[in-house]
């Protein structure tokens, strides 16, 4: 679970980077692509906890008996969110794909792009597991680099 706090702090350090720097998107499209891709992101993994919950909830309700799983899922929605999980899991993918592609003109640009590739590719397996905390180290790097994280203050400042 480490990995995944790690990961939520570098999105809110994102997401302020681009708030704190309101022209930054417009100089570096990579930075406005991520912020549609996270949006989509988010959702995806709001509907993925939603069909998980309704999974168990399944199974608690119809077992393993096909006839009472039908009538369980019809009372419960299990097959709608499933469809949900997965169209807005294409629609991410889309988004990210999209992302990867353009060029990034800023330390920001390529610091979204790198996280959107390690939220997309990490499997989410034991924590630990290389290259996934190598990588999200590579991406804290860069964020110290790019001053992504002082970036508020600075406009603040200003």
């Amino acid at each position: 679970m480490a990995d995944s706090e790690n990961s939520r702090t570098l999105s809110i350090i994102m997401q302020r980077h681009i708030v704190a720097n309101g022209a930054e998107p417009r100089a570096d499209s990579a930075l406005a692509l991520w912020s549609k891709w996270f949006a989509l992101h988010e959702r995806r993994e709001g509907l993925a906890v939603k069909q998980r919950e309704f999974e168990i909830l399944l199974l608690a309700t119809a077992g393993s008996a096909p006839g009472e799983r039908k009538a369980a899922n019809d009372q419960i929605s299990y097959s709608r969110a499933h469809q949900e999980e997965l169209e807005a899991m294409h629609a991410e993918l889309e988004a990210a794909r999209c992302l990867w592609m353009v060029p990034a003109r800023t330390i920001a640009g390529v610091v979204a792009k790198l996280h959107a590739l390690i939220e997309w590719e990490d499997p989410g397996t034991s924590p630990g597991e290389s290259p996934w905390p190598e990588l999200r180290l590579i991406l804290g790097d860069l964020i110290g680099i790019g001053d992504l994280n002082g970036a508020s203050k600075a406009a603040k400042i200003a």
